[in-house]
């Protein structure tokens, strides 16, 4: 009995003797210790997608005091460094022998060079814990921020999929730090978070780099922007007249200026808002307003928008309940 008991005591000590040496070992466990982003880049295609297309590639990053997650796709017209393009970057790469994954995984790095020589980029944040590239099934549709996500928070109902993800990225990660160990301790930080903890953006160009990146590294706690001072315009891409002209009314009724409305150019399954000036919560604030707080935003700054917020009514706006509260009708087709 004592011989068990000394064995147990024994074991114990050696696994908190290997937990303290992985936790003194990963960058991930170093950057929470000093409450700093932690960031990772990943370059992410779909397994019936032709070799010739490059991937699409994010800038994740992860903000421990208020946990949350920001995913910043990186176009591929984006510049590198060199003036090439990130869809160059990866078709170089192919070129010179490289399967299409480490292909990617270098026009990640790539872009993730990029991005750290620009003079917008803030000095706190440390590299990548990691640069990947992985493959998704063919639903998953990268290229969109928004079906990411909704991937993202389906992975993360599946209790089998977060303690295979770093064993799924371990071929693919580099030599820095402990590789499938930072890998999963990231996956399973990520798999905590609400859908609204979740932040969707593109880059910009080089030239909003320097109202983008602070917010980004900064983001304003939610719930502290009204919309306020800002403009809006409101699509109609549903099929069905007057939804616009009454999201208008409802959003003019509360005080958001809204300085155009009308019918989208083509039509669109799914209710979408595209915050053009860096301010997400402001868009969010006008989706309440609608009754459809639940819409992803995408962040993507222009120099010059034509309305600072733009809201998109696909053929699921009833999910805007303040849409539909009334039997209302309209006349036209806005």
């Amino acid at each position: 009995m004592m011989r068990t008991d000394r064995a147990l005591a024994a074991l114990l000590l050696a696994l908190m003797g290997a937990a303290c040496w992985l936790d003194s070992r990963s960058l991930v466990s170093s950057a929470l210790r000093r409450s700093e982003p932690v960031l990772a880049m990943l370059a992410l295609r779909t397994s019936s997608q032709k070799p010739v297309l490059p991937p699409a590639v994010y800038l994740a990053v992860y903000t421990p005091r208020n946990p949350s997650l920001d995913l910043v796709l990186v176009p591929p017209a984006a510049k590198m460094a060199d003036d090439r393009t990130l869809a160059d970057a990866y078709q170089e790469s192919l070129d010179s022998g490289g399967d299409p994954l480490e292909a990617g995984r270098r026009a990640a790095s790539a872009a993730w060079e990029s991005m750290r020589a620009s003079p917008s980029w803030p000095s706190g944040p440390a590299a990548p814990v990691l640069c990947a590239s992985l493959t998704l099934p063919p639903e998953a549709s990268p290229a969109f921020p928004e079906r990411l996500k909704a991937l993202l928070l389906r992975s993360g109902r599946d209790p089998l999929f977060w303690p295979l993800f770093g064993r799924r990225l371990l071929p693919r990660l580099p030599r820095r730090g402990l590789g499938a160990y930072d890998a999963f301790l990231l996956a399973r930080l990520v798999s905590g978070l609400a859908p609204d903890d979740i932040r969707l953006s593109r880059l910009p160009e080089a030239g909003l780099l320097h109202a983008f990146l602070p917010r980004l590294f900064s983001p304003p706690e939610a719930g502290r922007e009204s919309g306020a001072h800002l403009t809006a315009e409101v699509l109609n891409a549903s099929g069905r007249g007057g939804v616009a002209l009454r999201a208008t009314k409802l959003l003019r009724w509360h005080e958001f200026d809204v300085i155009q409305f009308g019918n989208a150019p083509a039509p669109a399954a799914s209710t979408q808002a595209v915050d053009r000036v860096g301010r997400p919560e402001a868009a969010r604030a006008m989706l309440r307003c609608l009754g459809c707080g639940d819409v992803d935003v995408v962040t993507a700054m222009e120099e010059t928008p034509q309305a600072d917020i733009s809201i998109t009514l696909g053929r699921d706006f009833e999910r805007c309940l303040r849409l539909t509260e009334d039997d209302w009708r309209e006349n036209g087709t806005r």
